[in-house]
């Protein structure tokens, strides 16, 4: 427990929330931003810190990273689990994309894992099904239009 229970209010972490949330490139991002909580617990801290230096350095000096793609499928996946629907032919096409960032970042962890262990730590706890763009592959071409199987 932080006492006193203003603590966070009176250091202006909700400033810095919203600075974070500014900066943030997809509506996922910032939901996630407004889930930071402050903490006081050393290890969660210098974890978080060892995440950040990363990326700021990879951001700075690292070679090109996939910042492209992020869309927010939670409501579409939600929608598509009630028996008897499908999935939009759009939001397919956003799925694909979205898959292969996801691909995309995991490989350039893995390449850089040296560079950047913490980051490739958290990379491999993400689980990829290949089921899925195999799936998408088979009904959508590579400009996203349904296939014409004759």
């Amino acid at each position: 427990m932080i006492y006193p229970e203003s603590f966070e209010k009176k250091i202006g972490f909700e400033r810095i929330i919203w600075q974070v949330k500014d900066l943030c490139v997809s509506d996922l991002g910032i939901a996630k931003a407004e889930q930071i909580k402050f903490s006081n617990a050393f290890n969660k801290i210098q974890q978080q810190l060892e995440l950040t230096d990363e990326f700021q350095k990879l951001l700075q000096f690292g070679k090109q990273f996939p910042s492209q793609d992020y869309y927010d499928l939670i409501p579409e996946l939600k929608r598509i689990q009630t028996e008897g629907t499908y999935i939009e032919i759009e939001k397919m096409g956003e799925l694909r994309l979205s898959y292969l960032a996801i691909c995309e970042i995991i490989l350039y962890f893995t390449e850089e894992q040296e560079i950047y262990p913490q980051l490739y730590k958290l990379s491999q706890s993400v689980n990829t099904i290949p089921e899925i763009n195999t799936a998408i592959n088979r009904i959508l071409d590579d400009k996203g239009m349904v296939k014409d199987n004759q």
